[in-house]
């Protein structure tokens, strides 16, 4: 099951994509939810990021290939930096970019949503893979 968030009706809703309809989710899509026999056409809505969160907090240079591909050594403690909620983009939206730029690259990255907001932690001990 694909899960979407998108806009209907200018209301921001989340539903259950099934082909080119999606079900409409009632609830919280992070506690308890029910999927609806309420349908709506893919190509009557706006799709949405996943999630709209307020910054992102990255891991640069985890990976060996990609350290050897900048010509950089792997570092021994993870490269932390953070992005705002505006470099997340919605699906089928243009990329905005500064007219001066000549060289954009794009790149795929993965993303983890916490549902509640860390007080304490435990550290673990993060695996460099290749």
């Amino acid at each position: 099951m694909k899960i979407t968030r998108f806009i209907h009706d200018s209301k921001e809703k989340w539903g259950a994509l099934n082909e080119d309809k999606i079900n409409i989710i009632k609830g919280n899509i992070f506690e308890e939810y029910e999927i609806t026999e309420e349908k709506v056409s893919l190509d009557d809505v706006k799709l949405l990021a996943p999630c709209s969160p307020t910054k992102g907090i990255c891991v640069g240079l985890n990976y060996r290939n990609h350290a050897k591909e900048m010509n950089e050594e792997l570092p021994k403690e993870p490269l932390i930096f953070m992005k705002p909620s505006s470099s997340l983009n919605n699906p089928n939206s243009g990329i905005k970019y500064p007219s001066i730029s000549k060289n954009l690259h794009y790149e795929a990255e993965l993303g983890i949503v916490i549902k509640k907001k860390l007080i304490r932690y435990q550290k673990i001990k993060l695996m460099t893979i290749s």
